[in-house]
Formats: structure tokens, C-alpha cells, sequence
């Protein structure tokens, strides 16, 4: 066994299958995409990348499994499952998944999924005596729940993760304690009520992270400017779209030095806020009345100087399997209360438009004219 500190975990131990994945080129790319994209922009620690966060969720997937299964080849598959669960993300994560959808008609997980298939990772798992159909197929399985479910060890870790390396101070999370609560009952994972403050924890963990975090102001109108730079880029071939599924932050935003929005984006020199509506939520005309707020905009301002942050999604409901101490089962979304509370909250999520300064006042004025 291999073992690797870790900021968040301590020693992680790796066997020598693990070893051999973690060391794979594909693996080795992880180092070079940041978990939280432009975050670093607000927080400057925010550094730290998917590498980082896979090993994680590796680690807390081998405690869990070993507490759920005897079957030792399920526990192996289990950990390579969650050592690999983020090897298709492009560079800046999560944010240029529309453009992969648009050129590639893929997402990450699909992207995953070839890069398991690919001569690498394939000859590494046979090496090792696993097979990467047995592997493919678990990702569909309710024993991968453990690691992607509302409470599974990828949330757990991100979590964690991402409020130490912020340094906000949220890190409500007992996981411990939740690890400790999981039961995989009638093909299900299960959690038991001697669990349920233990998951509340992390749902308010979740939901102060996504309004101090992830939904901050200044992170949506980094990552906006980045995406219609990445769009510019792609339209005016600078840049192809395999190259940003594949490639890394730093470089990318290198090679694309000269555009405005990028050149922006390295100086920090963001756009400000021009019009904010708060209230403004996702529903049956948002995506016109944002539409035409485009064209107005653009037929008075040069593209490349503003961007529209559109709301996000609410935070939705949480459910699971939960199993009270006198053996019966309910949802756990209608047993918990702080689930019910945090679930519809839309705070930090409104619609924004921002510009450079010198565009402050007239982007407003047009903005204002949008029903």
C-alpha cells in the first residue's frame, strides 16, 4: 500500500491498482483543472483541483464500502469508480458543459466514459485483474449511490473540500458521523435516523456554500465572461472544443491571450454589476425575456463588453430512503424540516448584468426598459 497525505483526510492509502490509475495521464490532467474554475478570483486559495477532490472521494468510498460490503471485487470496483468519477470533466469543470452538450453532444460523465474505454485506463484495469464493462456497468447501479447520491462521498468531499480551501468556514459537515449511519438495505441505500442531524449538517453546509461560494456575484460574472470568451474562441476557431475537453485551465486561458474578455479575466479585471434583479426566477419566459434582453443589449453595446448571469436552479429537494428506529421507512425530505426550509431558497441566484465601467450607466438604462 501507497499512502498520500491528504489537507482534508489525513493519509489516504492506495493499493496498487489505485496507484497505477492515479498515475495515468488522464489522472495526471486532474492537477491542471481546478475544482472550483475562476473561484480563485474571490478566494484566493480557492486552488485546489479535481485530482485533489477525486482522491477524496476515493478515500471516504473505501471507509463507506468496507462498512456496506463483504464482497471484496464490489469494494475494489467501488473505489475505482470514485477514483475515476471525475476523469471526463473538461478544463474549468463544470463551467463549459453547455458547449460540450452543443459540439460534442456529450457531458463529462459520458466523456468518462470513454476515457475508461480508452487503451489506457482499459490496460490498467485488465492489468489488475478488473474489467472496465464491469466497471461501466456499476456506474448505473444503485451500489454507486454511495458515492453519487444527494448525501453520497463525491458531495461529502466537494464539500468539505471546498469550504477549506475557501476558507469561509462553512464546513458544517459530520461525516464521520454519516458514514457511520448508511445501511444498503433491499438494494437501497438506506439512511438511518441515528443519522439524520449528521445530514442536515451537510444540507446546510450545501446551502451556505451555494450563497457564500458558488452563487457569489463576482464568481457568476467571472465564469460568464469565460464562457463567452470560450464561445468567441470556438466560433472564430481559435480554440476547439476537444482541445478544452481535454486541456487544462492555465494553458487554455494562456493560448487565448489577446481576447478582451480572457485578457479581463487575467488582470482581474472584472465587469460590475450594472442591473440585478433578485426576484427574477427561471420559469416559462425567462429564456425570452433574456433573449431579448441579449439583442438590446447587443445591438447598442459591443458583445464583449457585458454579460448576463442568468438565475440558477433552486436547490431542490433532497430525497433518500430513511429508516426510522422502529423499523419503519419514510422519505427523508418529509421527515426533515431544515431539508424542507433550504430546499426552494433562491438567495444569490437572481438574474444579473454586468459591463465594464464604461457601459455602467447605459447597460442600466436598457436593462430597465426589459419587462
Amino acid at each position: 500500500m501507497k499512502v498520500i497525505r491528504d489537507a482534508i483526510h489525513n493519509n489516504i492509502e492506495l493499493n496498487p491498482l489505485e496507484m497505477d490509475l492515479l498515475d495515468s495521464a488522464a489522472m495526471q490532467r486532474l492537477h491542471k483543472v481546478r475544482q472550483l474554475a475562476l473561484s480563485y478570483l474571490v478566494y484566493p486559495s480557492a486552488l485546489h483541483t479535481r485530482f485533489e477532490h477525486s482522491l477524496g472521494t476515493f478515500h471516504l468510498t473505501r471507509t463507506l464500502s468496507e462498512r456496506l460490503f463483504d464482497d471484496q471485487n464490489l469494494r475494489q470496483i467501488l473505489r475505482v469508480s470514485a477514483l475515476l468519477h471525475d476523469v471526463g470533466h473538461s478544463a474549468f469543470s463544470h463551467l463549459p458543459e453547455p458547449l460540450l452538450e452543443k459540439y460534442l453532444k456529450k457531458d463529462h460523465e459520458k466523456l468518462g466514459m470513454e476515457k475508461i474505454k480508452s487503451q489506457e485506463i482499459a490496460s490498467i484495469l485488465e492489468k489488475h485483474g478488473v474489467s472496465p464493462k464491469e466497471l461501466l456497468k456499476l456506474y448505473n447501479s444503485n451500489q454507486f449511490k454511495i458515492v453519487s447520491s444527494d448525501f453520497g462521498t463525491d458531495r461529502m468531499d466537494y464539500l468539505l473540500r471546498d469550504a477549506y480551501f475557501t476558507g469561509v468556514g462553512y464546513s458544517l459537515i459530520d461525516a464521520e458521523r454519516l458514514l457511520l449511519s448508511f445501511l444498503f438495505k433491499n438494494g437501497n441505500l438506506v439512511l438511518q435516523e441515528k443519522g439524520l442531524l449528521a445530514a442536515e449538517s451537510l444540507i446546510v453546509s450545501r446551502y451556505l456554500m451555494f450563497n457564500a461560494v458558488y452563487s457569489h456575484h463576482a464568481v457568476r460574472i467571472a465564469s460568464e465572461m469565460l464562457y463567452k470568451a470560450l464561445e468567441f474562441a470556438l466560433e472564430e476557431s481559435k480554440i476547439t472544443i476537444q482541445q478544452i475537453a481535454n486541456g487544462s485551465d492555465d494553458v487554455i486561458l494562456s493560448n487565448l491571450a489577446g481576447i478582451p474578455l480572457i485578457d479581463r479575466i487575467q488582470s482581474r479585471n472584472l465587469f460590475k454589476i450594472a442591473y440585478q434583479d433578485e426576484d427574477f426566477i427561471l420559469g416559462k419566459n425567462s429564456s425570452s425575456v433574456i433573449s431579448s434582453l441579449e439583442d438590446s443589449l447587443s445591438k447598442q453595446i459591443d458583445p464583449s463588453e457585458f454579460v448576463i448571469c442568468s438565475p440558477k436552479q433552486q436547490l431542490g429537494e433532497v430525497s433518500m430512503p430513511y429508516l426510522r428506529e422502529n423499523g419503519q421507512t419514510a422519505d427523508f425530505y418529509q421527515i426533515s424540516q431544515i431539508s424542507k426550509a433550504v430546499s426552494h431558497q433562491r438567495k444569490a441566484s437572481g438574474l444579473i448584468v454586468a459591463s465594464s465601467k464604461e457601459n455602467l450607466a447605459k447597460v442600466k438604462s436598457i436593462c430597465k426598459k426589459i419587462p
